[in-house]
């Protein structure tokens, strides 16, 4: 198809090729690459794409000689050959391990309901706006809302329910709901919607992409919220797969 973009995976072992109107300049999306298997984010650009977290492999440039410094002479093969002693480097203390989630077991979920899974904005005055416009966008008996209010129980409700939508507070609360997010297999995490409430613009592109987002919602406008998040979810429904063959 004439205007197709190539987004080649940083590693260089699989390129996702995209059309015009699937993504458009700004948009974010992700894909899970089959050769190195690692997932990556980007945000599509007029010339192409910019990944989260690719390495840089521009080769450094090559010092200039320095037009005062002597040159070298030639060794005398009959001298004795000079010995240097370099200090071993320190060793680079590995980080520390993440701790285990406790073994606890998922929120129970009615039958046949598609899970949202709420930790809210950290903020206590902002807090009972948005638990009320979660559950205004988000209604039973078709949809089941879970409040994460423990890290541990966040995590099995997460891992066992698989939700559609996770609507969490940006702060250190939340940071390992989030790292989980972005940690699930690429067709699981490409079906959810991450949606940030915090100190943001709405719909920030850059502001999602740097925190692995879908999208971010100012938590402090009080308008329309439970428009917002439904807008969210459509914007993420909308984008285009990226497990399709190339």
């Amino acid at each position: 198809m004439t205007g197709m973009t190539a987004i080649a995976c940083p590693c260089g072992g699989h390129t996702v090729s995209l059309s015009p109107d699937k993504l458009p300049v700004g948009g974010r999306a992700a894909f899970t690459c089959p050769a190195c298997g690692a997932r990556r984010t980007f945000v599509r650009t007029p010339g192409g794409a910019v990944f989260d977290g690719a390495p840089d492999r521009t080769p450094p440039p090559a010092p200039s000689p320095d037009p005062a410094a002597p040159a070298a002479s030639s060794p005398d093969p009959a001298a004795p050959a000079a010995v240097s002693v370099v200090a071993a480097p320190a060793a680079i203390p590995a980080p520390p391990p993440r701790p285990a989630a406790p073994d606890l077991p998922p929120s129970p979920v009615p039958a046949g309901a598609v899970v949202v899974l709420a930790a809210l904005p950290p903020v206590p005055a902002r807090s009972p706006a948005w638990a009320g416009a979660v559950a205004e966008a988000f209604p039973g008996p078709d949809w089941h809302v879970l409040c994460a209010t423990d890290p541990g129980k966040a995590r099995a409700d997460l891992l066992a329910h698989a939700p559609a939508v996770v609507v969490a507070g940006d702060g250190p609360a939340t940071a390992a709901l989030v790292a989980d997010v972005a940690a699930l297999p690429g067709r699981v995490r490409e079906r959810l919607a991450l949606v940030l409430v915090g100190d943001f613009t709405d719909n920030d592109a850059m502001a999602a992409f740097a925190r692995s987002a879908d999208t971010v919602l100012d938590a402090a406008d009080a308008k329309a919220m439970a428009g917002r998040l439904r807008a969210a979810l459509a914007d993420r429904k909308s984008l285009p797969s990226l497990f399709e063959a190339d």
